[in-house]
């Protein structure tokens, strides 16, 4: 049985010293400490390769988790190899549009995370408050070969270098991001139908339709499902909901892509509201796609959001 006494520091070692016997001289490969959302801490090995200006990185954490249930380090490198050969841009990818404030501003967006859970994050990073979290801006690479699947956080120093305000920074970004990334809200069990196995979604269609059964949620995220909490604050999204079905709002942060809407019948405990996201969070979302243990508040007279707890 394959020894698994290594911490994690030894094993990180051990890998990258097996990964350049495996990949050869040509690349050359180091490791990197990755901070993500909500103060995670990956391990990221970054590959270089000689001629090219991007550098696949290949978060080993899992890995480690792998090892320790009895994984072999061999198989380990073998599989990290495969990806990292898979991950390779043979071109060179002009950024030159981030550069310039002017080029760049069509591509910058605010996305929305935990403000207690990142205040190291924000210390050099623009922000706005909003409830208990923050607004923050990133730049969505569309160059070859990313086009859009890849993203910068905006920091203070990009600021410094395009010689602007986050006051202008937040005027393009709050006007980009419901225009590049339109909201969209519909059913739960819409979403259940489409991931779930034909015989399972007929089944629940029956239960749905029955007078005795009923999901009262809805799912606010963007037609992208990516970083779609953000749409809570769109102007006028929620609004138009919840004049559409005449009650004000809890809203349930399942996680930094999406918050769940669910109508005030008048019928709702608070505490078991916040229980049911708290237990979301611990087992069903990554800790670092996690927006809030909390519960918020939307109401059509004021037409605000509050927290509730």
């Amino acid at each position: 049985m394959e020894n698994t006494s290594m911490n994690f520091n030894v094993f990180a070692e051990t890998v990258v010293r097996e990964l350049k016997k495996t990949m050869g001289e040509r690349f050359q490969i180091t490791t990197t400490v990755v901070k993500k959302n909500n103060g995670v801490e990956l391990l990221g090995i970054v590959v270089q390769e000689e001629g090219l200006n991007t550098s696949p990185t290949v978060y080993i954490n899992d890995f480690y988790e792998n090892y320790k249930e009895g994984t072999a380090v061999p198989k380990i490198v073998e599989a990290l190899a495969r990806i990292l050969h898979q991950s390779r841009i043979p071109e060179e990818v002009n950024l030159s549009d981030f550069l310039d404030f002017e080029t760049a501003k069509e591509q910058i967006s605010v996305r929305l995370i935990h403000y207690e859970k990142n205040k190291k994050l924000l210390l050099d990073t623009p922000w706005r408050p909003v409830c208990n979290l923050a607004l923050v801006c990133y730049y969505t690479v569309q160059q070859s070969p990313f086009y859009g699947k890849a993203s910068i956080l905006v920091k203070n120093e990009h600021l410094e270098k395009w010689g602007i305000t986050d006051k202008d920074l937040f005027a393009e970004a709050l006007v980009n991001t419901p225009a590049r990334y339109p909201a969209s809200i519909e059913p739960i069990e819409e979403l259940i139908f489409r991931n779930w196995a034909d015989e399972k979604k007929e089944k629940l269609r029956e239960e749905l339709q029955s007078d005795q059964v009923r999901i009262p949620l809805f799912v606010l995220s963007n037609r992208q499902r990516l970083q779609g909490a953000v749409c809570m604050f769109y102007p006028g999204v929620l609004k138009q909901f919840a004049g559409r079905i005449g009650r004000n709002l809890y809203i349930l942060p399942s996680s930094v892509h999406e918050v769940l809407l669910l109508p005030d019948q008048g019928d709702r405990n608070r505490q078991e509201l916040l229980r049911m996201v708290t237990e979301i969070n611990e087992n069903c979302v990554a800790d670092c796609e996690i927006l809030a243990d909390s519960i918020y508040y939307y109401r059509r007279e004021t037409d605000r959001i509050e927290q509730l707890c």
